[in-house]
């Protein structure tokens, strides 16, 4: 989960860290959506935690078609998904085949020098095919012919990062509690 898809924790909670060690039943095979409602359990059990969801307005960036129209590459038919993700020093290369517009957001929606949600508003609703190369803002990079990941966006898809606002769905912790020992 991401920073600005939590509200109203307490402070202690961004300071104190905790190790939280738990078990499977017998016999039990544990996937990571039985291990969901056993980890809110032990949470509401130890931490007294209380929370719930809902839509909240915030900044975001909607992913959206630049001056010029996109640079994409439409994908071949039948063409196999895939992403890779290679770091090179201070600067990241991400190739993509078959990729939708959806995933493009998500991907830089939580990472990849992003501050905050991507939304997705191209209006590009097929796959595509595309590298993108980015660097963070330093000095350093620009030196080396690196660019920042909104600059990237622009020059090398023909998409742009648009500062604004949406819902977005957020969890609100209602109640937390330091833990009393075992």
């Amino acid at each position: 989960m991401a920073d600005y898809e939590l509200f109203g924790e307490p402070r202690w909670a961004d300071i104190d860290r905790y190790n939280v060690s738990a078990k499977a039943g017998d016999g039990m095979t544990l996937t990571r959506e039985a291990a969901r409602p056993l980890m809110r359990a032990l949470l509401a059990d130890r931490f007294g935690l209380k929370v719930h969801v809902e839509m909240k307005e915030i900044p975001v960036y909607a992913l959206v078609e630049a001056k010029g129209g996109s640079k994409l590459k439409e994908s071949a038919p039948g063409t196999e998904k895939r992403l890779t993700l290679q770091s090179k020093g201070k600067s990241a290369l991400m190739t993509v085949t078959a990729g939708d517009m959806a995933q493009l957001a998500e991907q830089f929606s939580r990472r990849n020098k992003v501050d905050r949600p991507v939304v997705n508003r191209t209006g590009l609703a097929r796959t595509y095919d595309y590298k993108l190369e980015w660097g963070d803002d330093t000095a350093a990079t620009a030196d080396l012919g690196v660019v920042s990941v909104f600059t990237a966006f622009q020059e090398q898809l023909g998409l742009k990062l648009e500062p604004t606002t949406a819902p977005v769905r957020v969890l609100i912790v209602d109640h937390a509690e330091k833990p009393s020992g075992n």
